[in-house]
């Protein structure tokens, strides 16, 4: 599983490689005395990069992400503006009509995978890719970016789903219950258990001749006969955690004079007649 630690870590991982790539395109930016009005717009990203970095250990997981996303998308957004205004062009920043996100947003927005609904019991995953970043994702990444966060049992065709409705929550992983195990049972092959030991009435006469308290038997017949018990089968959730079950309990044959096993020890019979 995905835990907290390893989500922290590829967060902060994240802002590194954004710091890092934003810095370079800077540089190309700069290059270009046109482009005067980018760089003031991008200049107070670096204050929010910053804020960030002090943020790590005081935010939740989710709000921190929520705060890195929504940078991400005002920065591709001014930066394909400045496209459009013809400030630069694709070929400055290694990226192409086709894929027109800058390598280094779009490295720090697979890195960071896309956000998952898990349910409390963490027995099924909703996804739904952001109308901003719908372009960004393939099955293949979206594949991969599940990988990371260590969801298993992925529903493909849900994802093929999800890349053609962006915006709209389809459940791509399920996880499995655990079934118990079921006990032994004894099966009573003399009905023994009905023997009441009480006279059978006719009218209003009780006749004690016709007492059912003992039962003829020949020798190897059957007197009890086990089904004997089933282990559990585990569960498991979606990050692939087991969910462990109770194996059905055993029940031993009673001590029967005169009795003996089958070879299978499933059946206990007369060893006389």
């Amino acid at each position: 599983m995905a835990d907290a630690g390893h989500t922290t870590h590829t967060l902060q991982e994240a802002v590194s490689i954004l710091d890092s790539g934003l810095r370079s395109f800077m540089q190309t930016v700069e290059s270009k005395p046109e482009t005067m009005p980018l760089r003031t717009e991008l200049e107070p990203c670096f204050l929010l990069i910053d804020q960030l970095k002090n943020w790590e250990a005081v935010l939740m997981t989710g709000r921190f992400r929520s705060l890195l996303l929504s940078l991400l998308s005002s920065l591709d957004r001014i930066i394909q503006r400045a496209v459009d205004q013809g400030l630069l062009s694709y070929r400055d920043f290694g990226a192409n009509p086709d894929e027109p996100t800058p390598p280094f947003l779009l490295e720090t927005i697979l890195l960071i995978g896309p956000e998952l609904r898990i349910s409390k019991d963490q027995m099924t995953a909703g996804l739904a890719i952001p109308l901003e970043f719908a372009h960004l994702w393939n099955v293949e990444r979206l594949k991969a970016g599940l990988a990371r966060q260590g969801i298993t049992s992925i529903h493909e065709a849900a994802l093929t789903a999800i890349i053609q409705r962006p915006g709209t929550l389809f459940k791509i992983a399920r996880g499995k219950e655990p079934v118990p195990g079921t006990d032994a049972v004894l099966l009573d092959c003399l009905q023994l258990s009905e023997l009441a030991g009480k006279p059978t009435i006719k009218g209003q006469i009780a006749d004690f001749k016709e007492i059912h308290t003992i039962v003829n038997v020949s020798q190897g017949q059957p007197i009890l006969k086990k089904i004997p018990a089933t282990p559990g089968v585990p569960g498991f959730t979606v990050f692939g955690e087991t969910i462990p079950c109770h194996d059905g309990e055993d029940i031993p044959f009673p001590e029967i004079p005169f009795t003996e096993y089958s070879p299978d020890h499933l059946t206990l019979r007369s060893a006389i007649d």
